[in-house]
């Protein structure tokens, strides 16, 4: 098996797994040889799998059917299944984004069209057994490689949070990708003047040698038609699935082949100084980038890179803008006393009010109002700070975005204005009668800017004339350029939340019917057991199983499946009444937590609701069409020794009873008692 997936494009061993049937222990190797060619035979036949066979050419393809007969053979003796290497087909087959499905499909194909002549009746459903326990398995591998491409994720994200700098990150990120995702090497590279790629930070000896010698560029030429070209030109994440077959990359061609390069990705960044950089990756298998994992990461990569570049990117400017305060230390003081409270802040009205209450408590201005722009163009003050700022809030000010207005000048030209004397009547005449009737000597108004936008102007205003000099000037023109970074940054910062807490609700869930995947099954187990042990009351596990839900598949389509699925699940959560009292244990199979019962009584009740309301009512499919669907479900109650492991197996143990007696039996379930071993 090491063999069959040490060689990239041999790693498309969810078909060879496929694959390894048994006859008897005697089956000739003659025989292994004509099931493997039968099968590439049929793979052949789905344009889809015969476009990922075809990857392969014909030498290795030859060597694969090759090393597939062999463990053909190999399996047919009595030797026990190697778990782990099962396991670890399973998380190669999930990297590349081989389908489920496609085993599922292909397996039936084999079953029916290969196998039925190979032995009596028993040894038929014996194979049976092993070939369906190989894709357990492998379905448990799939899963264990998605659970390391999530913890990758994190991975990453502490090593790329945690850097002081960027760059200096780069290195650890493309060493851990290099390990933990087989991405055969990766670097960063920037455009100098004649438009050539050179590199920044390159991830070990073997990129190293790749790019020995090697012209990409950033233009139109042909060497800057690639993935590294087109991203720098487009300003997106560029993919190439198979680059050894691709016109475009045929300047490469040669080198690429001989590197084992079948697939590459490319990550457009701009940097804190506004160059593009370009953080490209290759993988020796053709197709790797297309998993939708895979893809899901290049985008979180490139989000958390953008957002450290933007930070750092704010905290050089903020660096800048201190350098140019020294002189007016007390203000200084102050903003870096609030910087980080507006960094931490969770909400925008608290990295408003500390702007606005650190403005005016350094004693320099009587008071410091926000206005925002609307979408009529007027400016409307919003918040203010200081003693007896409601009397100019409650002037109920719009003022325009135009030149005749001292904030709209600041908003058309970008810059801070001010003035260090009540102002003139002919200048601005609004502001003329608002500072006589507030006592307005100093004012000054400089722009804050989201998204790269005018969005609102920060007024400062003081009762004392010449309140404004050069450093001060420069000082509020850092602080509003901190400002808009904070609240940008805190947008950004609650998006990545909000993914955050979406991928983890999504690796704790099942993504077709909302409620729990088994990843959480343990633990929730876990705490029913304690809660049997501390109050003594009933707990049972249920494993309950769809009758004939593959007819529905096959008489409907999948879609119909899936409805039905959907549907089966809001009918239990509405019996069963808490969400952690379901999990969906894969394909139709569900695992029911039923606890809190003082006798069986009120469990066998809850259970003769579940017949009645979850599968008692048809169930639509498709558009007028309905089925009436059945259940089949073993049941066991806990003992106090009992751990997550041995409920389920004795519950699993009861639906094969009720399944087995379904012809004959009198309800649904079937109980395994607590005096059953």
């Amino acid at each position: 098996m090491a063999l069959l997936l040490e060689e990239a494009p041999e790693t498309f061993s969810c078909f060879a797994f496929l694959g390894f049937f048994k006859e008897e222990q005697l089956m000739s190797q003659q025989k292994s040889e004509d099931i493997a060619r039968g099968f590439f035979a049929y793979l052949l036949s789905d344009p889809e799998k015969a476009r990922f066979l075809s990857q392969l050419g014909p030498e290795r393809e030859a060597h694969l059917s090759k090393v597939l007969s062999s463990m053909i053979t190999k399996l047919l003796g009595s030797e026990a299944i190697d778990r782990e290497e099962i396991l670890s087909i399973g998380e190669n087959h999930y990297r590349l984004g081989v389908s489920i499905e496609w085993i599922r499909e292909s397996l039936s194909w084999l079953l029916s069209e290969r196998f039925r002549g190979l032995g009596e009746e028993g040894e038929f459903l014996r194979i049976s057994s092993r070939v369906l326990e190989h894709l357990s398995i492998q379905s448990q591998g799939m899963m264990r490689g998605q659970e390391k491409v999530l913890s990758l994720m994190s991975r990453l994200d502490a090593i790329l949070v945690h850097d002081a700098h960027p760059l200096k990150s780069f290195g650890k990120v493309l060493n851990l990708l290099s390990e933990e995702l087989l991405i055969r090497g990766g670097w960063i590279g920037v455009p100098d003047e004649s438009h050539v790629f050179r590199p920044l930070s390159v991830s070990n000896n073997w990129m190293s040698d790749y790019l020995e010698g090697n012209e990409i560029r950033s233009d139109e030429t042909p060497l800057g038609q690639g993935t590294m070209g087109q991203a720098f030109r487009t300003g997106t994440i560029q993919i190439l699935e198979n680059t050894q077959s691709n016109e475009i990359l045929s300047p490469w061609k040669e080198r690429l082949i001989r590197s084992g390069i079948h697939s590459a990705a490319a990550i457009p960044i701009r940097d804190d100084y506004g160059r593009v950089l370009i953080f490209s990756l290759y993988s020796g298998f053709p197709w790797f980038f297309r998993h939708p994992d895979h893809r899901i990461l290049l985008d979180h990569l490139k989000t958390i890179l953008d957002e450290m570049f933007s930070r750092q990117k704010t905290t050089r400017l903020l660096d800048e803008e201190q350098v140019r305060i020294g002189r007016i230390y007390r203000l200084q003081k102050a903003f870096s006393r609030a910087s980080d409270i507006v960094l931490r802040a969770r909400e925008e009205k608290e990295i408003v009010d500390t702007t606005l209450d650190t403005i005016v408590s350094s004693g320099f201005f009587d008071w410091a109002v926000l206005g925002v722009i609307g979408e009529d163009r007027m400016i409307t003050y919003e918040k203010g700070m200081g003693e007896g700022v409601e009397k100019f809030l409650k002037e109920n000010l719009q003022i325009p975005v135009q030149g005749k207005t001292l904030a709209g000048k600041a908003v058309l030209t970008n810059q801070m204005q001010y003035l260090n004397q009540a102002p003139d009547g002919d200048t601005f005449p609004a502001l003329k009668s608002l500072s006589v009737r507030l006592d307005i000597q100093s004012v000054g108004t400089v722009p804050v800017v989201r998204g790269g936008k005018p969005w609102g102007v920060l007024v400062v205003m003081s009762s004392l004339a010449g309140a404004f000099d050069q450093d001060t000037v420069e000082l509020f023109i850092g602080v509003s350029r901190f400002f808009g970074h904070a609240l940008d940054e805190l947008v950004m910062r609650k998006e990545l939340e909000f993914e955050k807490e979406r991928q983890e609700w999504e690796a704790t869930h099942d993504a077709l019917t909302g409620i729990h995947n088994r990843r959480l099954l343990k633990s929730i187990l876990e705490n029913a057991l304690d809660f049997h042990r501390k109050t003594g009351l009933l707990v049972a596990v249920g494993l309950l199983d769809l009758d004939e839900f593959k007819q529905v598949n096959d008489l409907y389509g999948h879609h119909a499946g899936d409805r039905l699925l959907r549907e089966i699940s809001r009918r239990l959560l509405l019996v069963l009444g808490k969400p952690e009292a379901i999990a969906r244990f894969g394909g139709d199979e569900f695992v029911l937590i039923f606890q809190g019962f003082s006798d069986r009584e009120g469990l066998f009740e809850l259970f003769t609701r579940i017949e009645r309301e979850v599968f008692g009512p048809p169930v639509s499919v498709v558009d007028n069409e309905t089925v009436e669907i059945k259940g089949s479900m073993g049941v066991c109650i806990a003992r106090d020794m009992d751990k997550p492991d041995s409920l389920l197996k004795r519950a699993d143990e009861s639906l094969y009873r009720s399944k087995a007696e379904k012809s004959t039996r009198t309800s649904f379930y079937a109980l395994c008692d607590i005096e059953t071993p």
